[in-house]
């Protein structure tokens, strides 16, 4: 699920290597198993791996963390290395520039 991710620029620039602890990849094939084998005992909460069960159930106690792991100027460089591929969105690079308003020239609409 994750090649897509780490395959483009942009993707790169937000995953930024991260491997281990909360953030580890897990094989396919473990999610799998793990919600047949949820599905089949009829769980009312299915997370893999087990070890992130506390995070699953109380996200708003780790989300500063994540915050801090993906936020800032890697989100703002992971929309520009999405641009060339035809994603652009104002309000997102707006939404995360550290000082307000970023203000992008438009193809076409640069002035010297």
């Amino acid at each position: 699920m994750m090649d897509d991710v780490v395959a483009h620029p942009a993707g790169r620039q937000l995953w930024g290597g991260n491997n281990g602890c909360l953030f580890k990849m897990v094989p396919i094939g473990t999610v799998i198993d793990t919600l047949v084998a949820g599905i089949e005992k009829r769980a009312r909460f299915i997370v893999c791996p087990k070890a992130h069960t506390l995070v699953a159930k109380a996200p708003g106690l780790f989300r500063p963390i994540f915050d801090r792991a993906f936020g800032g100027p890697n989100v703002v460089r992971a929309i520009e290395l999405a641009a060339p591929a035809g994603w652009s969105n104002q309000l997102a690079l707006d939404r995360h520039a550290p000082t307000g308003p970023v203000n992008r020239p438009q193809a076409g609409n640069c002035t010297l």
